[in-house]
């Protein structure tokens, strides 16, 4: 296929820096391997090979990428063999750069390991060991603190801490992992502090809080300004009736108000407590009676307004109150804090020195320390290493860049030759860079990936023009050529209405869009977006406990879903294959989308039960997985055998098999022992009873067994230890014949690549051998970062359930995207930062023991919230363009989910077809999709078919594009269906129904074989069997025999003794005989029965 001329462009720029934005599907790794490959061919250029560095975010695509050149370069070899200068290139190639960054760095960081604290030799840090060494670091910080410095810890743990020392390790731990993402975190630190040593109203903070003010009481004012114009239209008669008048003098004099409020903010003031006090006092609304002529609906809508500008009024008001207070402690806090983390980096460093270890964020850390310095104000500028350096490499070229976060990016940045800054001495990429992503996939912000980093380079380059002069130059790749045509249509249809810079940090534009390039499925059919509107009434599930959601008897989504996908499989849907060529469909051509592993299992359970293979994601940790906590607590008890709990899950595994009644019989012989000091007992025969010779033999092997690992854990390392238990107990193979066997034993394996690593590293004094391998783990469980486990992935044809993030760089004919109305998560840390030094926090009052958040936590928890719906926005269209062929997407309509389908109804009738307030407001994914609907000519169809109240708006121009169908799958109908079926009862055949009841009847004569053969004293006289009861009737007393009416409790026994025995069809058609026949049967009297 033909390069396209941005494609081209991309190729062949030279002698300037380009930054390339790179569509899903626009071959983007295609261009990045033909422009390195034509590079390094070219003997004019002159570029040897291993003077590039490219590097990516996996090892995956380094490797792949390497191979790429490796194969171009080959194929030009071998058209020209005696070509010197290619076979030199082949050489300089194996050399080449071409790696990850953390992989650059740790290089970088030992070819000058000189001017670091560690050796060559340094081990790094994976992501649990580094959390489970800087859980260490934080013991020692809280031990030097509480002997050192008390006062200081005291401070933070009153303004933080109500009970315990949790949440100042919280927040410690949250500013920590901030500071990750900062290029210089010492300088951070250093601003954070310089910004609340300013007077308040002189700093940052009370500009941006009075602009915040301005910006919400503006809208409280837009509402009220339209809650006054609702009054006439409530109250035919605005004049004469008295609730009218009423009404439009509240609204008019509330309207003032908010205009005082609104003056005080734009003229950069804030009230005062008594005016406050004032302005946060509203009436109750005027009351309507039923009699008074008026419109309800508007009154309500009027209702609505009024109670949410009452609202941002109250939250401004009590904010600007407590601002300046606010400020001042919050500025006492950050200078105690900021030191406090300055010790906590001591002590991590002591202990990565001590451990000749770095984590992922040192080697970036120090490699910015290696190629920065600073001018004597403060601005950053190259080191003579970094100048050094850059004159090494003639290309960089970065892949991924929109994932990049500000340490990687300074890194760069200083590696460019030619580096500078701009008017604002800003760094900025010098002229040898080529940078290839697309914002628009930006999904790592929990990495802290900074998507702005890519904005802001894009906007400062020119687009290409290869005769500018310009050294920083931009090229966009927007033809896919993986995806059908209308279901690029779709996707361009749906962000063209709900992404721009508000929500995704950039506009949809001409530019971002997708143009269709995949002429292979140019006359492919039925690939229209498939929208399933899904009648589920059970309710939303908002938690993150995979136990809660999995509690559902029934998902009716994942059922639907399934069901879907059977019947496609079933139907030989067409595919088109990688090679052009249409065939059915199978179960590998899907995959189901998800935003979190705990939805994974129900759509593979529902698949299985529909005889489809799938392959979800593992909910389980690794330390979680059944056959590890085994493996975990038999070296427990290796370690100390008297732990009952281990030793009884060990004992009843599949290891030693002893069953929960052998158990019990042991521990009756003395109920307060250890379990192990029984079994010792046992075994030498302390307990004459002891009866059972199997057991008994069974015990002594376990024990033998025990006492041998014991020893070998002396002698061996923990992997040979491992590795010994499984030899002896046939371990694995026994876990193999489970379903997911093959998981278990990959679980079991890597525990053994684990514990060596872990002997590798555990140098530390106390730390090593097993019980420093034991407290190691005890960390990482109580950090809560255990690993995942090993994917269970079937033999053959599967469907793929996976999470959007580990979707990202793949793709299948056919796209599920479900559980869309699971709400977002926005920030509630304690803490929250940013870039520029500002801190927000949640402090205590442990007077009147509250937690409050600060007005600057407030803040930045707005613009936290924005970057987690741009970034959600940005997981959306990673999922859509995952898809060659079709896309299929859920939207849930239980009563719930409708609720709030009305509510943005509402809300974009109210707007007047305007759709931005529902996107800035979105709870979750189903609110965008539906946004984006109401903007179609088809919602109209869709909103009567779910009862909603709806109208066109005149002023909308409604896309008429057929580009999705849909249908309405009814899960309470089907069930309906099935219940109807059932109650067609046939009618009884009376010979087998006698037969039945005869068999049914009959008594055995089994006395004999429920008659113990030996009874205790206290068994004859306190136990009788069922068929060993007196022989005798009670009565009722001589002087209640006359007696014609019953107590209320004898009238109840009457009639749960007539329900217990009479036919309902007999009753429901005449109850009176029902009655009468109960009582001829004996079990009624006749006093009871006139009683019913």
């Amino acid at each position: 296929m033909p390069w396209t001329q941005q494609q081209e462009d991309a190729i062949n720029a030279e002698n300037t820096s380009i930054i390339v934005s790179a569509a899903a599907g626009s071959g983007k790794t295609a261009v990045l391997t033909e422009r390195i490959s034509k590079i390094i061919a070219d003997p004019e250029k002159g570029v040897r090979a291993d003077r590039i560095i490219i590097v990516t975010f996996t090892n995956d695509a380094a490797s792949e990428l390497k191979k790429r050149l490796e194969r171009n370069l080959s194929k030009l070899i071998n058209d020209n063999p005696s070509d010197k200068y290619l076979l030199e290139q082949q050489v300089h190639l194996k050399n080449a750069k071409i790696c990850t960054i953390n992989s650059f760095c740790f290089d970088l960081i030992r070819d000058n390991i000189e001017e670091q604290g560690v050796t060559s030799g340094f081990t790094v840090l994976d992501d649990i060991d580094n959390k489970v060494l800087k859980s260490q670091a934080m013991d020692d910080l809280i031990d030097y603190y509480c002997e050192n410095e008390n006062d200081k810890i005291s401070f933070l743990y009153d303004k933080f801490c109500i009970s315990n020392e949790k949440r100042l390790i919280d927040v410690i731990n949250c500013v920590d992992e901030f500071l990750e993402s900062e290029a210089y975190r010492d300088k951070w630190l250093e601003k954070a502090n310089r910004e609340y040593a300013k007077d308040f109203r002189e700093s940052v903070y009370y500009r941006l809080f009075i602009d915040s003010c301005v910006k919400k009481i503006r809208r409280a004012k837009m509402l009220s300004d339209e809650s006054v114009q609702l009054i006439p239209k409530i109250f035919p008669d605005i004049y004469t009736v008295a609730v009218a008048v009423k009404s439009k003098d509240q609204s008019e004099n509330e309207n003032d108000k908010i205009q005082e409020i609104l003056n005080i903010f734009e003229n950069d003031n804030l009230p005062n407590e008594n005016d406050a006090e004032r302005f946060v006092r509203f009436d109750d609304k005027v009351r309507i009676s039923k009699n008074t002529e008026c419109n309800r609906e508007l009154n309500d809508v009027y209702a609505a307004k009024r109670t949410e500008y009452i609202k941002i009024v109250r939250q401004v008001v009590k904010s600007a109150v407590a601002a300046e207070s606010d400020f001042y402690e919050s500025a006492e806090v950050t200078k105690v804090l900021t030191e406090v983390i300055k010790k906590y980096h001591e002590f991590i460093w002591e202990r990565k020195i001590e451990k000749n270890a770095l984590s992922f964020d040192d080697g970036e850390r120090l490699t910015l320390e290696l190629l920065s310095d600073f001018d004597e104000d403060g601005n950053v500028i190259q080191s003579e290493t970094a100048g050094n350096i850059s004159q090494k490499y003639d290309i960089i070229m970065i892949d991924e860049y929109q994932d990049s976060n500000n340490k990687q990016d300074m890194i760069f940045k200083l590696l460019s030759r030619n580096f500078r800054t701009d008017e604002n001495n800003n760094p900025m990429y010098g002229d040898n860079v080529f940078l290839v992503g697309d914002v628009k996939q930006s999904i790592y912000g929990f990495r802290l990936a900074n998507p702005k980093n890519f904005i802001s380079t894009f906007k400062s380059s020119e687009k290409y023009d290869k005769d500018s002069t310009s050294k920083n130059q931009s090229v966009v790749l927007n033809k896919n050529f993986r995806t059908s045509e209308i279901a690029i249509d779709f996707i361009n249809y749906l962000f063209s209405n709900i992404m721009s810079e508000k929500c995704g940090d950039i506009n949809y534009n001409d530019d971002e869009k997708l143009y269709f390039g995949a002429e292979k499925y140019k006359d492919i059919p039925d690939c229209k977006t498939h929208i399933a509107f899904i009648n589920d009434d059970e309710p939303e599930n908002d938690s993150d406990d995979e136990d809660k959601y999995s509690e559902r008897a029934e998902n009716p989504e994942a059922a639907y879903t399934a069901e879907k996908i059977a019947e496609m499989i079933k139907n030989n849907y067409p595919v088109l294959d990688e090679k052009g060529r249409i065939r059915p469909c199978r179960p590998s051509d899907f995959c189901i989308l998800v935003r979190k592993n705990k939805f994974s299992a129900e759509y593979v359970k529902q698949l299985s039960i529909r005889g489809i293979d799938a392959k979800g994601a593992e909910k389980k940790g690794y330390l979680k997985s059944r056959e590890i906590s085994i493996l975990i607590d038999l070296l427990r008890i290796i370690n100390n055998p008297l732990l009952d709990i281990p030793l009884t899950a060990v004992l009843m595994s599949p290891m030693y098999m002893f069953t929960a009644g052998e158990i019990a019989y042991i521990k009756s012989f003395d109920n307060e022992r250890a379990l192990y000091s029984l079994l010792r007992d046992i075994a030498d025969g302390g307990y004459n009873g002891f009866s059972d010779i199997i057991l008994l033999q069974r015990i002594g092997d376990f024990l033998d067994s025990l006492d041998r690992y014991r020893l070998d854990s002396v002698t061996m390392t923990l992997s040979e230890l491992i590795n010994s238990v499984y030899e002896d107990t046939d371990f694995i193979p026994v876990m193999q014949l489970y379903s997911d066997g093959e998981k278990k034993r990959a679980n079991l394996r890597s525990l053994i690549q684990y514990a060596a690593n872990y002997d590798e590293n555990s140098s530390v004094e106390g730390n090593n051998g097993l019980g420093g391998f034991l407290r190691h783990i005890d960390r990482i469980i109580k950090i809560k970062k255990d690993e995942e486990g090993k994917a269970s992935a079937p033999s053959g044809d599967y469907v793929t359930v996976q999470t959007i993030h580990a979707s990202k760089g793949l793709e299948y004919p056919f796209v599920f995207l479900v559980e869309n109305s699971d709400y977002f998560r926005f920030d509630n840390d304690i803490a929250a930062c940013s870039s520029d030094g500002r801190t927000g926090y949640i402090l205590c009052d442990n007077k009147l023991m509250r937690r409050y958040k600060t007005f600057q936590k407030v803040m930045l928890n707005e613009e936290k919230r924005h970057e987690t719906l741009s970034e959600e926005m940005r997981l959306l269209y990673v999922a859509l363009t995952r898809t060659r062929q079709k896309l299929f997407i859920n939207l849930k309509c239980g009563e719930k989910a409708l609720d709030r389908l009305q509510k943005l109804i509402d809300l974009f009738m109210e707007n007047n077809g305007n759709t931005d307030e529902i996107i800035n407001s979105a709870t979750s994914c189903s609110d965008w999709l539906w946004s984006a609907l109401m903007l179609h000519s088809s919602f109209k169809n869709i909103a009567d078919e779910l009862d909603m109240d709806y109208y066109e708006e005149n002023s909308v121009n409604y896309c008429k594009d057929d580009i999705f169908e849909y249908e309405f799958y009814d899960i309470v109908s089907a069930a309906e269906n099935e219940k109807s079926q059932e109650e067609k009862i046939a009618a009884p055949d009376n010979e087998v129904y006698d037969e039945l009841l005869s068999i049914i009847k009959t008594e055995y004569d089994d006395t004999l074989s429920k008659m113990p053969a030996k009874l205790s004293v206290t068994q004859i006289s306190h136990k009788f069997s069922e068929n060993e009861k007196f022989d005798f009737t009670l009565r009722r007393p001589s002087f209640l025999l006359g007696k014609s009416k019953l107590t209320g409790a004898e009238k109840g026994t009457a009639i749960h003794t007539f329900l217990q025995y009479c036919d309902f069809e007999n009753a429901k058609a005449s109850p009176a005989d029902e009655i009468a026949r109960i009582q001829s049967l004996g079990y009624i009297s006749q006093i009871q029965a006139d009683s019913i």
